[in-house]
């Protein structure tokens, strides 16, 4: 856009943004989804995405519970947890983590577009550097997210609602579909109370603090 703005003789504006359209029939499907998982309609939506098409781009999974079981204490909100059908073993372990009938899994059986309709209506999404990021920026829906392996100053979703967190090392970046450090640095520098931090001043404005 910057190049091809002064041959349009355009003005710069404001800075533009991507765009996501749903229509009723997704909403309508989503609506029907999350009854059948027992949602309740009245709270807002935290949707969390623990998965990544790249394993080492996905943060350790206990600390995504514990993400969960802390906003679920702090705040009057339904967690969902979201993934394709290969992150099947993320969700068990994540739901052995996560014993609160506030956490729900959507996980290998919707449709994407029934996912972008879950983010759009979301107040806060939490996931990895993904698709699924990138979606909730075109939503225009808040965002945390987790980068390891890939660049966020290249990749970050185009959006001034997303907050990264990000721990740059001495191999960043890379390609690699199985990272070569036993001890997988990275995205799993990033600690738990980092993300929970960057969730709360989102929350606190959109969502009222749980009942003690």
């Amino acid at each position: 856009l910057a190049v091809v703005r002064p041959l349009l003789h355009a003005a710069s504006g404001t800075r533009p943004r991507v765009d996501l359209f749903l229509t009723d029939r997704d909403r309508t499907a989503l609506g029907g989804r999350l009854r059948a998982l027992g949602v309740d309609g009245t709270r807002p939506i935290v949707t969390i995405h623990p998965g990544a098409s790249w394993r080492p781009r996905a943060w350790h999974t206990e600390r995504f519970a514990e993400v969960g079981r802390q906003l679920i204490a702090q705040y009057s909100v339904e967690i969902v947890f979201v993934g394709g059908p290969e992150d099947r073993d993320i969700a068990e372990a994540i739901r052995s983590g996560v014993a609160a009938p506030r956490a729900h899994f959507l996980f290998g059986s919707q449709s994407l577009r029934e996912v972008a309709a879950l983010i759009a209506r979301s107040a806060l999404m939490i996931g990895n550097d993904s698709g699924l990021a990138h979606i909730a920026a075109a939503c225009g829906t808040p965002l945390v997210a987790l980068f390891g392996p890939q660049d966020p100053r290249r990749f970050r979703p185009w959006s001034d609602s997303v907050t990264v967190l990000h721990k740059p090392v001495e191999c960043f970046p890379c390609r690699q579909s199985v990272c070569v450090r036993p001890d997988l640095p990275c995205v799993n520098l990033i600690e738990v109370e980092e993300v929970l931090a960057a969730a709360r001043p989102i929350l606190n404005r959109a969502v009222r603090v749980a009942e003690p």
